[in-house]
C-alpha cells in the first residue's frame, strides 16, 4: 500500500460539487420558510399565556412581524452568501492518513461524527465514519467556508 504525506490543494468546483451546494441552498430556503412560520407562532402563543395586558393583540402582531422580518433577512443573507460561494469558491482537496476519529453528542442517531487528517477535522455522516479507521489513507474534497462541508470522499 502506497503511503501519502498529508497534502492539500485547491481546485475549482465541478458540477457534482455545485449540485451539493445547491441542495444546501434549498435546505436554507426551507429553513427560512419554516422559521418564519414557527417562530412567530411560538412568540404569539407565549405572549398569549404570559401577558395579561389589554394591548396583548398589538404586542403579538408586532412580535410576529419582527420575527418574520428577522428570519427572512438573516436567511436571505445566508442564501446570498452561499450563492457567492458557489460562483467564486474553490474546494480544498486533502489527502493523507486518518489520524483521529471521534464524535460528539448523545446517541448514535443524533451525534456528530468527525474524521481528522492531521489538524483538519471533517464532519462526516455515520456511514462514512464507520467505514474508516485510524491509519486509513483517504482523500476528502471539502468546502472550508461552510464548516469543512464534505463534498466527496474516497479511500486510497
Amino acid at each position: 500500500m502506497e503511503t501519502f504525506l498529508p497534502s492539500e490543494k485547491e481546485e475549482a468546483f465541478n458540477q457534482f460539487d455545485i449540485s451539493i451546494l445547491q441542495a444546501r441552498r434549498k435546505d436554507l430556503k426551507f429553513s427560512a420558510i419554516a422559521g418564519s412560520i414557527l417562530l412567530p407562532m411560538i412568540a404569539v402563543a407565549s405572549i398569549q399565556f404570559i401577558l395579561d395586558n389589554e394591548n396583548k393583540i398589538q404586542i403579538q402582531i408586532s412580535a410576529a412581524i419582527a420575527l418574520i422580518a428577522m428570519t427572512l433577512l438573516l436567511s436571505r443573507r445566508d442564501i446570498r452568501s452561499l450563492d457567492g460561494h458557489i460562483k467564486n469558491g474553490k474546494k480544498t482537496i486533502v489527502r493523507g492518513k486518518i489520524t483521529d476519529k471521534y464524535n460528539r453528542g448523545g446517541n448514535k442517531a443524533s451525534r456528530t461524527n468527525y474524521l481528522s487528517i492531521e489538524e483538519l477535522k471533517v464532519r462526516v455522516p455515520l456511514y462514512i465514519y464507520e467505514a474508516y479507521k485510524v491509519g486509513d489513507q483517504a482523500e476528502f474534497h471539502i468546502y472550508k467556508p461552510l464548516y469543512n462541508l464534505l463534498l466527496y470522499e474516497e479511500k486510497i
